[in-house]
């Protein structure tokens, strides 16, 4: 993949939605409402116990750079940062119990052409099994900042909440909880995966979504990750030159934290991309630059 990207793949059929983590058919990314929980099987319940049923994705997946991924599992072999231009990541001895922490919405781009961007942190296995809180510009139609909270995979399929539009200069909070509650879901682990604001000093959620279909270890954390589809240079960024994520805390169920410090990743080297790590009292700060 060119280090710009003006376009999608020609092997990227049009109607295909721009998610986090590639290209992917409608019918395969679902949207998960304020009061419904996805459980295992292709189920999402709704707080009065109904469930509806969603249907296996029938259809490939693409990566960022257009490197297919078939449903019965035969793939050209995508790596699941592809796509990512730069990230900070460490890990956990075992699943992550608590990841907290703010950051600030950045100005708007000096050129809006249309693109997608997207900065998110969270955690998932080395593999397919993600959980993610976003801020986008231009995701999923939405014209300029917005944040919702996604989830991948299950059979092919996404789930993402319910997006809400924010302004430059917003201070958001992403949270990833686990809980495991005996009562519910037969003990299965239950992530909570939630966006929050402060109105008048006290916490506002913006947005959530709830899974109980996560079995695998989440160990892998994504301490802030910036990923672009369709832009073509520099001035594709915000005007800010940089966003920053701040006061970041992680911990697992053995209430340990990451084995060791953050460490960068680069995709590629252009619009000066640069990551400053920082740590102290076991509470992170990753700011990435561009």
């Amino acid at each position: 993949m060119p280090a710009f990207q003006s376009a999608r793949p020609s092997n990227v059929p049009e109607d295909y939605i721009i998610t986090p983590f590639g290209y992917f058919s409608p019918s395969c990314v679902q949207e998960v409402k304020e009061d419904e929980i996805v459980n295992a099987g292709l189920k999402v319940e709704k707080a009065n116990g109904e469930m509806r049923q969603i249907e296996k994705c029938q259809y490939s997946s693409f990566s960022n750079s257009g490197i297919e991924k078939k449903v019965n599992g035969a793939e050209t072999k995508a790596n699941f940062d592809d796509g990512w231009q730069m990230y900070a990541s460490s890990m956990l001895n075992d699943d992550v119990m608590i990841m907290i922490l703010s950051w600030n919405v950045p100005s708007p781009p000096k050129v809006d052409n249309g693109h997608t961007l997207y900065f998110f942190t969270g955690a998932q296995n080395v593999g397919d099994k993600q959980l993610y809180n976003v801020l986008g510009w231009n995701q999923l139609n939405i014209h300029g900042w917005s944040v919702s909270s996604w989830v991948c995979c299950d059979s092919g399929v996404i789930y993402y909440s319910s997006p809400v539009s924010i302004s430059a200069g917003d201070l958001i909070i992403g949270v990833i909880v686990l809980g495991k509650d005996r009562f519910v879901n037969n003990g299965e682990p239950q992530y909570i995966v939630s966006m929050m604001s402060f109105d008048h000093g006290r916490p506002q959620l913006l947005t959530q979504i709830i899974t109980r279909n996560f079995k695998e270890p989440v160990y892998f954390i994504v301490g802030g990750a910036m990923e672009m589809y369709n832009v073509n240079s520099c001035d594709n960024f915000p005007k800010d030159g940089f966003i920053e994520f701040y006061n970041m805390f992680v911990m697992d169920e053995n209430y340990q934290a990451p084995k060791g410090p953050f460490s960068p990743n680069y995709a590629y080297n252009i619009c000066n991309y640069k990551i400053d790590i920082d740590e102290y009292n076991k509470l992170y700060r990753i700011k990435l630059n561009f």
